[in-house]
């Protein structure tokens, strides 16, 4: 693989940051201060990635860098915002055929929106039924309303 490649499980690109503290998943909000732009770069989601030694030492470096603003999401701030401020690239771990699907839908918002709630439910599970992980963040996106309480 390329060194200046970080390949990951989980891929989410054209996803945007949430504004709004009211929602599920509420954790995850960050003001504009926090970080301004409209959209997160592309960024692994997830807890398995490769990059190489190169890499690492790159993205170490950048965040040392008293310029990088930091940001509270791990995820983001090195596989993505990091990444991108070092010039190197993304791409799925696994070449399945799953793949090119996600990245057929990745542009779409509603689609990584939802993709995104549904691994926070399955990889965090607080007693989730599928109300909390299907229909509230559906309701919540669509009509402003948010009927489900964080479950933290």
């Amino acid at each position: 693989p390329d060194p200046n490649t970080i390949q990951c499980i989980q891929k989410f690109t054209n996803f945007r940051p949430n504004r709004d503290s009211r929602h599920y998943g509420s954790k995850w909000s960050v003001s504009y201060d926090e970080y301004g732009p409209e959209k997160w770069p592309p960024h692994c989601y997830g807890w398995f990635l490769l990059l190489s030694a190169e890499m690492a030492g790159k993205i170490g470096m950048a965040a040392s860098d008293s310029d990088t603003p930091y940001l509270f999401m791990d995820d983001i701030f090195f596989t993505g915002i990091l990444r991108e401020r070092v010039g190197g690239n993304i791409d799925w771990l696994a070449k399945h055929w799953h793949r090119w699907i996600l990245d057929f839908f990745s542009p779409c918002y509603a689609f990584n929106w939802y993709r995104f709630i549904l691994f926070q439910s399955l990889s965090y599970p607080r007693n989730l039924t599928v109300l909390h992980f299907s229909i509230c963040p559906l309701v919540e996106k669509l009509f402003n309303v948010f009927p489900c309480q964080p479950l933290d």
